[in-house]
This record gives structure tokens, C-alpha cells and sequence, in this order.
């Protein structure tokens, strides 16, 4: 006759087991976003520019094959950078208007390009 109590304490243990694998595996794809976004910042805007910008954290739920960070560059406004297995690695202002709440996306591809869409963000 079956055990059920060992069963399900091995059952459950195993479950434990492939949850923490998981969550190894987020932190560590995490860790790579950053690590992704800062040396294509580097890449795009500079080293000096790039160190400016601050401290840069993982998107938590990014979609299959995608690393995302970004960092905060005024209240309103924050770069992301995206890297897909397939498509590249670009980055991007997010902005969202205070008044009506309305979220733009501007591709940048030079420090020159942040200026402007930090100007056209309205962030300062």
C-alpha cells in the first residue's frame, strides 16, 4: 500500500525544489538585464554619460527571450533598455504626462538623441 504522507512530503519538497531553481534562474536573468543595460548604455551614450545615469534595476516580468532594465531619469521619466534574443538591444525614454497620464516611447540611439527626448519629454 502507498505511503501518502512520504508521497506528499516528497511531492511537496520537490515542488519547493523547482520553485527555488526558478527563482535562482529570475535573479540571475535579472542580474544579466542590468548588466546588459549598463555596458549598452556604455555602448550607445559613453562611459561618462552612461555612469550618470545611476543605478539601473530589472523589469520584473519581462516576456520570453527579453531582458529589460532600466534607470530613473527624472519623476516622470525613465530610459529602459531592452535586449531580445532576436530583434537587438535598443533603448528607450518612457515618459508620462503628469496631467493626463499619457506614456510616450522614444527611441534613443545617441546622447545627442536622449537630450532630445528628454526635451520632448519635458523631463529636466
Amino acid at each position: 500500500m502507498t505511503n501518502l504522507d512520504t508521497l506528499l512530503a516528497l511531492c511537496a519538497q520537490a515542488d519547493a525544489d523547482r520553485r527555488e531553481r526558478e527563482r535562482n534562474a529570475e535573479l540571475e536573468d535579472q542580474a544579466d538585464a542590468v548588466k546588459a543595460a549598463i555596458a549598452y548604455a556604455e555602448q550607445v551614450l559613453g562611459s561618462e554619460a552612461a555612469a550618470a545615469l545611476g543605478e539601473w534595476a530589472p523589469i520584473e516580468m519581462m516576456d520570453v527571450d527579453t531582458w529589460q532594465a532600466f534607470v530613473q531619469i527624472s519623476t516622470n521619466a525613465y530610459l529602459r533598455c531592452t535586449a531580445h534574443m532576436e530583434d537587438g538591444t535598443w533603448l528607450e525614454l518612457v515618459s508620462h504626462c503628469p496631467h493626463c497620464g499619457h506614456c510616450r516611447e522614444e527611441r534613443v540611439t545617441s546622447l545627442a538623441g536622449l537630450a532630445v527626448a528628454m526635451s520632448n519629454a519635458g523631463a529636466r
